[in-house]
């Protein structure tokens, strides 16, 4: 299924097209045929660029893959939030690595607990023990560089990579063009006391931390942040990594965003499980007083800023 929020008057804009939407496992099935069952990547479709960037290799990235097959005047630039399964399985699936007139740019961070490097993560789930295609055998031109607290220039887009708290290293992503910006948090867990089991709001470090993430989303036009929990939830997964959508509520007032997409579903959460937390999620919002919109990503669903 395929839900478009783009205008009709002609003209191009920067948008959010979402290939996958689903967290840690895909789920296809008749019970996710709405909100969808393969795992994270999104586009970002720069108007009149030269150039292709998209956000995590999920099992989503093989559509978008044939999609782009074809496109040989654009080089590809591919940000990996971090490199759990979830985010990169796809990529030996997405055609054009293995086609020679495509340039591909692989951007993110290195693992940091195990000491490789992302070409090491990426390749060696390619590995010849578990999978039919030796990775030498890629013919495009792919380039991996390693990135942290920084931000990359390409022409007039500019994205920027900040940390986020996951269980390595994981960054998050701000692409911005011309005065519009996309912000990118999966996955992300809100900074807490571990020696404490209260929350305690006067935990001044804590609170910077988490300060500093609602400062990385502030003004932006579109944030795609982790909401895989609902409140109650959380209460029995602290410590996983991910959100709650209340937490990523309470960010998105706080960092006075235009637009919401809460991302990364749970592979246990089925399409009427997705479709009561959407009417929650609107409900407290309205209770909150909440002004800008709020979306819960389908696969297929393309957001215009």
């Amino acid at each position: 299924m395929t839900l478009e929020l783009v205008k009709a008057d002609g003209m191009q804009k920067m948008k959010a097209i979402f290939y996958g939407v689903r967290g840690s496992l895909p789920t296809p099935g008749k019970n996710t045929v709405k909100y969808g069952g393969n795992t994270p990547c999104i586009e970002i479709v720069i108007p009149d660029s030269d150039q292709i960037f998209i956000i995590d290799a999920g099992t989503g990235i093989r559509e978008l893959g044939n999609k782009l097959a074809a496109k040989r005047d654009k080089t590809i630039n591919l940000f990996i939030s971090h490199t759990h399964w979830d985010h990169i399985h796809g990529f030996p699936f997405f055609v054009p690595i293995y086609m020679p007139h495509h340039k591909i740019n692989v951007y993110g961070p290195a693992h940091d607990s195990l000491d490789l490097s992302l070409h090491d993560v990426l390749t060696r789930q390619m590995d010849y023990s578990v999978f039919p295609v030796r990775y030498g055998e890629l013919q495009a031109e792919i380039q991996y560089t390693a990135m942290k607290r920084e931000t990359k220039k390409f022409g007039d887009v500019e994205v920027t990579a900040r940390p986020l708290n996951h269980s390595v290293l994981t960054l998050g992503y701000s692409i911005s063009h011309k005065g519009k910006k996309v912000v990118y948090q999966s996955d992300h867990e809100p900074f807490r006391n571990l020696f404490s089991e209260s929350n305690d709001e006067s935990d001044s470090f804590i609170n910077e931390l988490n300060e500093k993430i609602v400062n990385f989303a502030r003004g932006a036009d579109l944030l795609i942040a982790d909401s895989t929990y609902t409140p109650e939830e959380y209460e029995t997964h602290r410590g996983w990594g991910h959100s709650s959508w209340m937490h990523v509520l309470d960010r998105a007032i706080a960092a006075e965003v235009k637009t919401l997409a809460i991302f990364h579903h749970d592979p246990a959460h089925n399409d009427l499980f997705m479709d009561k937390m959407s009417s929650d999620i609107k409900v407290e919002a309205e209770k909150k007083g909440v002004k800008f919109k709020i979306v819960t990503a389908m696969e297929g669903m393309e957001l215009e800023l």
